[in-house]
């Protein structure tokens, strides 16, 4: 998914602090990265997982007792045990970030594990799995969009500010 999204509108912002801009060299970019860094942990906090073994066993357990409940009329307990390899977390760790002159770019570059269906789960219309509903359940906002959603919109003023003031105040 090379591209990823742009963080657009930030030549107004920076415009507003023009003159303390040109006077602290490095302030914007160093704002810049802490806008980055905020989009990228938002990114990775918003992105779908895979689930765990375990968590997988278990659904898959549950799935089979409550199949064989319907069949027998009687509650099963079924264990299963796959053999497949897990690993959970290739989206969220593959999620990279840059930024120049007055732009943050956040994407999944094509050549990471998840680069292949990075474009999918961004822009696709799919149910959340096992993992992903877990992630859910624990307080985040995960699904499609995740990316565009990671932009801290509200806060990159005040972070353009903070990065200023912590400049002048040495």
């Amino acid at each position: 998914m090379n591209g990823g999204i742009e963080i657009k509108g930030l030549d107004a912002v920076v415009a507003k602090n023009r003159v303390m801009l040109l006077k602290l060299p490095g302030a914007k970019a160093k704002a810049l990265a802490r806008i980055a860094h905020l989009t990228v942990a938002n990114a990775q906090s918003n992105a779908p997982i895979s689930p765990t073994k375990a968590q997988y066993e278990q659904h898959i357990s549950a799935k089979r007792a409550q199949k064989t409940a319907n069949r027998t009329g009687k509650s099963a307990r079924v264990r299963f045990k796959s053999k497949q390899t897990f690993n959970p977390g290739q989206l969220q760790a593959s999620i990279r970030s840059r930024h120049s002159g007055s732009s943050v770019e956040v994407f999944v570059p094509s050549n990471s594990p998840a680069g292949k269906y990075a474009d999918f789960i961004h822009n696709g219309t799919y149910k959340l799995g096992i993992g992903s509903r877990a992630k859910a359940a624990a307080g985040h906002d995960v699904g499609p969009k995740f990316l565009t959603r990671a932009v801290p919109r509200s806060k990159i003023s005040r972070i353009l500010r903070d990065t200023i003031a912590k400049i002048v105040k040495g």
